[in-house]
């Protein structure tokens, strides 16, 4: 993944920034907040390596640190998506 600060001029790779997840694992979605500039969410899918492990993570920073965001997700559920909710951007959904 890489992302751009100045309308394409320039991209910065983010790709090594998310710690935890394993090498060639799919990028499933990466959703902008609504509410904050700065403000991302990615998830990653891989259960084609049979890996159904939940792997969610937040930027607020945009994209120069991710925080992993699913420590209490039951393990064994492949998360594909992710949405804030439409007027608290403290509830998201998967």
């Amino acid at each position: 993944m890489h992302v751009s600060r100045d309308d394409g001029a320039n991209w910065t790779n983010i790709t090594t920034r998310f710690t935890g997840v394993p090498k060639g694992t799919f990028v499933s979605r990466l959703t902008p907040s609504a509410f904050d500039e700065g403000t991302a969410y990615a998830t990653f899918d891989g259960h084609r390596e049979d890996d159904y492990n939940p792997y969610v993570y937040v930027t607020t920073d945009y994209g120069a640190t991710w925080r992993a965001i699913a420590s209490n997700l039951p393990k064994g559920h492949v998360v594909r998506c992710i949405t804030e909710d439409l007027k608290n951007p403290n509830v998201l959904y998967l």
